[in-house]
């Protein structure tokens, strides 16, 4: 994750994933700077002030979370079935997550 915070929307090849000793590119899209990810079980959300992405596969493909409003937030925090979001101007966002 990452990205330079005054180009927050270029575009960004910006995560990886380590299998064994190897580290490996991920197709996140290129959306942008990230601040912020977490994972419950094998969904996990990447968020940046602009747009927030999730991915179904542990991280290895992602997609735009709400592409209508492409709400982004600056940090994240998660427990086994729920994410909270804060982000600007004191916007929060919750995800529960159920079986």
């Amino acid at each position: 994750m990452g990205g330079d915070y005054l180009k927050r929307n270029n575009k960004y090849n910006n995560l990886e994933s380590l299998k064994g000793n190897k580290w490996s590119k991920v197709n996140t899209g290129d959306h942008g700077l990230r601040t912020a990810m977490t994972c419950i079980k094998n969904s996990c959300i990447t968020t940046g002030k602009l747009s927030s992405d999730i991915s179904f596969d542990n991280g290895l493909n992602w997609q735009p979370l709400n592409s209508k409003t492409k709400q982004g937030f600056y940090t994240l925090a998660s427990n086994t079935s729920l994410i909270l979001a804060a982000g600007a101007d004191g916007s929060i966002g919750v995800i529960e997550f159920t079986d």
